[in-house]
């Protein structure tokens, strides 16, 4: 993460859609390559933080989510997160 942009008001803006096809090419294993895509799963999979976005799925729902929490959330500057996507994935 990029504090310093941060501070200075600047930050990184996505689609849900861009988001989406990322997720989908690591979940199909054709985001970088076979180990990579299952590493970074991997990754996605131990996060033990389901208190946000996975709470409300069943509990036999494999889940790759990563919970973070930026710092400067409680400076005026940054504007609160008031979006959060959810993508569901199938092969």
């Amino acid at each position: 993460m990029d504090t310093s942009a941060l501070q200075a008001g600047k930050d990184n803006y996505t689609s849900a859609g861009d988001v989406a096809k990322v997720l989908k090419k690591m979940y199909n294993h054709q985001l970088i390559d076979a180990t990579e895509d299952a590493a970074m799963l991997d990754i996605l999979a131990k996060n033990t933080d389901h208190t946000m976005l996975p709470h409300s799925l069943p509990s036999e729902a494999q889940v790759y989510n990563l919970t973070g929490r930026i710092p400067l959330m409680a400076s005026k500057t940054m504007p609160p997160l008031s979006k959060i996507i959810t993508v569901r994935l199938s092969s």
